[in-house]
Order: C-alpha cells, then sequence, then structure tokens
C-alpha cells in the first residue's frame, strides 16, 4: 500500500510538474502576444498623427456633435488611438451671432473673433483648422491670410464631395448671409452643378428653423416645417439636399425624408480624418 501511495504521489508530482511546464509556456506565449500587439501600437504610432484644430461653438450643440463624429470615424478604420484635437469654442456675443447670421451685418466684428479663436489654436498646436460652421467661410480667405496653418473649408470639401457623387443639381439650406453671399453658388457652377435656391417663404421658413436652433429652443415643429420644405423641393425635380447649414444635421436625418440629404458636417468630419496622415 506505501508503494502505491508513493507511485501515485509521484504520479500526481509529474502531472503537476507538467500542469506548470503548460502554464508557464503559455505565460510566455501571451507574453509574446501582448509583446507583438504593443509592437504593432507602437509602429502605428510612429506614423504621425497630424492634430486637428477645430474652430467650433458655432454653435456648441454642433461643434460637440461635429468631433464626436471624427472620433467614432477613426474607431471605424480600426485604429487602436483616438486623434489628438484641439477645440477653441468661440467666445461670440449671441447678439452679434443672430444679427450675422440673419443679415449678414456685423462680419468685420465676426472676423476678429475668428482670428483670435485660429490663432489659439495655432498657438496650441493644431497641424490644421476645420470650421464646422457654413456662414462663416465667408472669411475663410481672410483667415488663411492671417494663420500660418492650413485651413480647410467646407465648401470646397463639400463641392468636391458632390462631384466625386455624380450631383447634378441640389437645392442649398441655409443661413440667410450663406445665401446672399452667394458662397455655395460660384463653387458649385464652376463643377457644372446647378444650385437651386429655395423660394422665398421656403427660405424664410429655413431661417426661422435655424434660428431657433442656434436659440436652443427647437422642438419637433421645426423638424416638420424643414421636412415640408424638403419635400416641396423634391416634388419640384430636387432630388438632392444639401445642408449648407451645420446646425440643421440636428434635426435631420437621412431616414426622415424621400430625397438625398447631404450633411456639410459630416462631410468636413470626413476631411479632418483624411487629413491625418497616418490613415491615409
Amino acid at each position: 500500500m506505501k508503494k502505491l501511495k508513493k507511485q501515485s504521489d509521484e504520479f500526481y508530482h509529474l502531472i503537476s510538474m507538467e500542469d506548470k511546464s503548460h502554464a508557464l509556456i503559455e505565460g510566455r506565449q501571451q507574453t509574446q502576444i501582448d509583446k507583438d500587439k504593443a509592437d504593432r501600437n507602437i509602429c502605428n504610432r510612429s506614423k504621425p498623427m497630424r492634430t486637428i484644430g477645430i474652430l467650433g461653438g458655432l454653435g456648441p450643440h454642433t461643434s460637440s456633435i461635429f468631433y464626436l463624429n471624427i472620433i467614432d470615424r477613426f474607431s471605424a478604420t480600426g485604429s487602436s488611438f483616438r486623434p489628438p484635437v484641439l477645440m477653441w469654442s468661440v467666445p461670440l456675443d449671441l447678439e452679434v451671432e443672430r444679427k450675422f447670421i440673419k443679415t449678414g451685418e456685423g462680419k468685420d466684428e465676426y472676423l476678429r473673433y475668428l482670428i483670435q479663436g485660429a490663432e489659439n489654436l495655432q498657438k496650441g498646436g493644431a497641424d490644421f483648422i476645420v470650421i464646422p460652421c457654413n456662414t462663416v467661410h465667408i472669411h475663410i480667405d481672410n483667415l488663411r491670410k492671417k494663420i500660418g496653418i492650413p485651413i480647410l473649408s467646407i465648401v470646397e470639401e463639400t463641392v468636391k464631395y458632390l462631384k466625386a457623387n455624380g450631383v447634378s443639381k441640389v437645392a442649398i439650406l441655409a443661413t440667410n448671409a450663406t445665401i446672399e453671399e452667394n458662397l455655395y453658388g460660384l463653387a458649385l457652377e464652376k463643377e457644372k452643378i446647378l444650385p437651386i435656391i429655395p423660394d422665398k417663404n421656403a427660405q424664410k421658413t429655413v431661417m426661422e428653423v435655424i434660428s431657433n436652433i442656434l436659440a436652443n429652443s427647437n422642438t419637433n415643429k421645426d423638424m416638420e416645417k424643414l421636412s415640408t420644405v424638403i419635400r416641396k423641393l423634391k416634388c419640384s425635380g430636387i432630388n438632392d439636399m444639401l445642408l449648407a447649414c451645420t446646425d440643421l444635421q440636428i434635426l435631420m436625418k437621412q431616414n426622415e425624408c424621400s430625397a438625398k440629404v447631404h450633411d456639410t458636417m459630416d462631410i468636413l468630419a470626413g476631411a479632418a480624418v483624411r487629413e491625418c496622415s497616418f490613415l491615409t
């Protein structure tokens, strides 16, 4: 019996030693896997990511959605890192904003705020700047002259996108200032894309909706109003709609109408991700 017990103890001792050996090997294998993964991450990180500078606050809700859009797009690439992002929220006088959006008044005062914000982003280390607001692109030429880093244009990026997607005619849903300054008209016509401006009543409705969003007082009725404008444009033979005010995307989703809706904010977010060099 003592002999059998001794043999049994030796047998379990061998099994225990074998288990420890397997555990040691598996541990080393896992360590190597972790090391390989870390090496891949280091390799990814060694490819420089350019710092995105967001000149935001025009308005704040849209800026926050724009930031999250960029993060989601990075995640969709399979990247194990988030992009470096700086944001300057323009401390704008709300009355100045309302006048500018509705009538285009106070352009020079607006420019001063934009230059200050862009300079702060440049000093902070941004490699390029994006502005998730269509109307202030009235000032992009002046901003580019004042700032020493690239500023992507939401207008230029949108026109390239529409051309690449075969759009030949598009209705422009925007602020009065954007319409009156013909911000999109010339750029679209240059690429043989016909810009369609809503009639006076429709434009008044669009402006009311935008004003409510800026005042943070929008309701479901505003979404219904915007959808009605789009339906009427669709009935007149226009299939493509351009949300040429970034605030409008807060209300409108692609599945809420039968027309094809192109969101300028989403297009600009895609351009910002593209500009991060390790993804290209």
